[in-house]
């Protein structure tokens, strides 16, 4: 069934260099005359691997105890950076705003079973914030460094790359050896610390979308290892649809349709180079604010449009309607996406996501 349905789709997208070549239309029929069916086969398989997966592991501290951690479901990359924090090795993860980097790192200090503590750096942040100070009696005040690093724990440094780049070189003595000097003496590494930093930049600097951020010192960036954690659609279709439910709405299938929506509307504001960002955060606000029956408009305009002028307005409506297809070429266009979704899992490959790091 999976050579047939491969040999069809290669067939319906390969152009053919005879121009009445009788098999490209053969094919097209036959695969039309079984949408049916397959459209409910191929979504049974694609709901399975689409969806992300309840994440359950053994806890990280214990791996020899019968002692489980759930977790819930997460974010395509969450299982890579929770592989590299457990080794002990610093993660940058840089990714655009409300894709779910911070809930990420919480979760994975449920998985080690660690203490959370994050700190959020700004360009007024100073070396006191992370690594505490002595008061006028000379009695120390921790940072929030110090009890991470002392006692275990995972330390958050969000929004690394919005800090004050001298400041931020400090953070490159938490990731050397097994000791670091700290206001009030010398501290030992415990064990269970480990770190990560969150940022929007690879910490090169400020970009159209993230204006504020600062390049930060190539020998800190050194220090770790990064990992790009961008949109995930089945992640943030899950969460849409969760809260959709949470807050009291029942038209399940109307809410797909408006996940849809949103990202016809977000792909044609990449396509139009567009100076706006549509993130996970805004499809939330879309779900509370369909399910309580707020209307469409005001909801196209405030959490997803907002800000934008009526020629960008105008832009994004034409581009919409230039791209869109009818019901019929749409379901065709998922099935060939589906189908190579369902070959891809078979050879243990993925066919359209990047590499895991």
């Amino acid at each position: 069934m999976i050579s047939l349905l491969i040999s069809l789709i290669k067939t319906m997208t390969t152009p053919s260099v005879d121009p009445v070549d009788p098999i490209q239309p053969l094919a097209n029929e036959i695969l039309r005359r079984i949408l049916p069916e397959l459209n409910s086969l191929l979504r049974e398989h694609v709901a399975a691997i689409d969806k992300p997966q309840e994440i359950i592991v053994r806890n990280q501290r214990h791996p020899d105890a019968d002692i489980l951690v759930e977790l819930g479901k997460q974010h395509r990359k969450f299982e890579a950076v929770l592989s590299l924090v457990n080794i002990d090795i610093p993660v940058y993860i840089h990714g655009p705003t409300g894709s779910g980097k911070t809930w990420g790192c919480k979760m994975i200090s449920k998985a080690l079973q660690i203490p959370f503590y994050r700190k959020v750096v700004s360009p007024q942040s100073s070396e006191s914030y992370i690594f505490g100070y002595k008061d006028g009696s000379g009695n120390y005040v921790p940072g929030i460094a110090y009890t991470a690093y002392s006692q275990g724990g995972l330390l958050l440094i969000d929004e690394i790359d919005n800090g004050n780049p001298s400041i931020n070189t400090c953070i490159k003595m938490l990731t050397d050896g097994t000791e670091c000097y700290f206001p009030c003496g010398l501290v030992e590494r415990h064990k269970d610390f480990r770190l990560v930093a969150n940022a929007n930049t690879i910490g090169n600097g400020a970009n159209m979308q993230y204006v504020g951020r600062s390049p930060q010192d190539k020998a800190l960036l050194n220090s770790f290892m990064f990992v790009e954690w961008g949109y995930d659609r089945s992640f943030e279709k899950e969460l849409a649809m969760k809260e959709y439910v949470n807050w009291g709405g029942q038209k399940v299938e109307e809410m797909e349709k408006a996940v849809r929506s949103f990202w016809r509307l977000r792909d044609s504001i990449d396509r139009l180079k567009i100076n706006h960002i549509v993130s996970p955060r805004n499809l939330i606000h879309l779900a509370r604010a369909t399910a309580t029956g707020v209307a469409t408009n005001v909801i196209i305009r405030g959490a997803i449009l907002r800000g934008m002028n009526d020629e960008q307005y105008k832009q994004i409506q034409e581009d919409v309607k230039k791209h869109r297809v009818s019901e019929k070429e749409e379901e065709e266009e998922d099935i060939k996406v589906m189908t190579m979704k369902v070959v891809a899992k078979v050879n243990n490959s993925n066919i359209d996501e990047d590499t895991p790091f």
